[in-house]
């Protein structure tokens, strides 16, 4: 028999696992609050959020192109193509519908050397069109962002570096700047968030904004074929049923999922056709990087020559960083875990305890039971009281009725 000093002991330690379960436990929402509202500084992956006007929720879908495998403007028409009849069959359109029911963008990737005076500086031209701006509300320092529906593609947007180096300041809307032999006309100045990842993913060069028919008037190759090329393709698209946007962008850009029986065969298999799709809304959900981290091993790996725009790069480095969060989450649950376990195994042990709540609520029944009885029983007898009072009546009735002796 065990001592009642090991007993209170056993209870102390359980009661004080307890409140460290607990503490662990809001600790743990703190943290997946401070992880989600990190995710949401990410501006270029919220932009399904962002169009939701109504009750139909939309998802942000990113296609992205080996350099050998980009897209060129026929193509783009084909994938609109494909996009407008798939949202025809389901009703998302009408050819009465007044508001536009998805938007898209496209955008290339190049270095140029831009030119002032006698100053110089080489820089990334990210070559966009479409709704580009809708979908990467890009923060301006001063000015406006290019109109991609002009005919004058010869419009640029410089970000906040590029602006100081050439000119020193960013009040800059109006003037020119040179790229090769043609003449661009500043609209604006973005800024360029000072967070440690996106400064790594912006690399050494700065950055620059310009039409992508402008990037095709622009480049020597380009002139000879006279097709935009892109690497990368992104659309907004309705998402009431899930992955519902996913696989209508990717059988509109050709992509064909493996079944989860072709998946697990080939796990470790580096099998890639030049082109990644990632749907960007909810992909900072606990149960998307759950699933991410899951096959991270091979997901990491890669063969193909995709290079990112630096905005993908910072995605992908927040989510490398919230899958370690998950991690960190996961580990922090085992004392909270282990604690409820033992709870329940010292409940076990002592069954009275264990069993108090079935014994109250077998007694509130047994009451509830024998209350009922009593009103039945009390029901009974003043009917039977009832009928005896009748029959006593009608004796007397009788009685009185009945003819007199002769």
């Amino acid at each position: 028999m065990k001592k009642p000093t090991d007993k209170k002991l056993l209870n102390k330690i359980l009661l004080t696992a307890l409140a460290v379960s607990i503490f662990i436990i809001l600790l743990i929402l703190i943290i997946n609050g401070i992880r989600t509202s990190h995710a949401q500084l990410l501006y270029s992956e919220m932009a399904g959020e962002r169009w939701q006007g109504g009750d139909i929720p939309y998802s942000e879908v990113s296609v992205f192109y080996a350099r050998d495998n980009s897209i060129n403007e026929n193509d783009i028409k084909g994938i609109r193509t494909k996009i407008n009849k798939k949202l025809y069959e389901d009703s998302y359109l009408t050819e009465d519908s007044e508001k536009r029911a998805w938007i898209d963008s496209y955008c290339g990737q190049t270095v140029k050397t831009l030119r002032k005076d006698q100053s110089t500086l080489e820089v990334n031209v990210y070559a966009v069109g479409g709704d580009f701006f809708l979908i990467h509300p890009i923060p301006l320092a001063a000015g406006s962002y290019p109109d991609l529906t002009s005919p004058d593609v010869n419009q640029i947007l410089l970000d906040e570096y590029t602006a100081w180096n050439l000119f020193g300041g960013n009040n800059l809307a109006g003037m020119k700047i040179w790229i090769d032999d043609s003449v661009f006309t500043i609209t604006g100045v973005v800024r360029v968030e000072d967070r440690k990842e996106v400064q790594q993913a912006y690399g050494n060069r700065n950055a620059v904004y310009i039409p992508i028919n402008a990037f095709n008037k622009n480049t020597e190759q380009d002139k000879e074929t006279g097709e935009v090329l892109a690497n990368c393709y992104e659309a907004v698209v309705p998402n009431s049923i899930k992955n519902y946007a996913l696989n209508t962008v990717a059988e509109a850009v050709g992509i064909q999922f493996e079944t989860d029986e072709e998946k697990k065969e080939k796990r470790s298999v580096l099998d890639f056709d030049g082109i990644e799709i990632v749907e960007n809304t909810g992909r900072y959900d606990v149960s998307s990087l759950y699933n991410r981290m899951k096959n991270q091993k091979y997901s990491d790996m890669k063969t193909n020559d995709i290079v990112y725009p630096y905005w993908e790069n910072v995605a992908r480095y927040e989510e490398s960083r919230e899958i370690g969060t998950i991690r960190s989450m996961l580990v922090m649950m085992i004392i909270p875990l282990i604690t409820f376990v033992a709870g329940i195994v010292w409940l076990i042990r002592r069954r009275r305890i264990a069993l108090i709540p079935f014994i109250l609520l077998k007694d509130k029944i047994e009451t509830v039971i024998e209350s009922r009885k009593e009103k039945n029983y009390e029901k009974r007898i003043e009917a039977e009281k009832a009928e005896k009072n009748g029959s006593s009546k009608e004796t007397e009735t009788d009685k009185m009725d009945a003819p007199g002796k002769v």
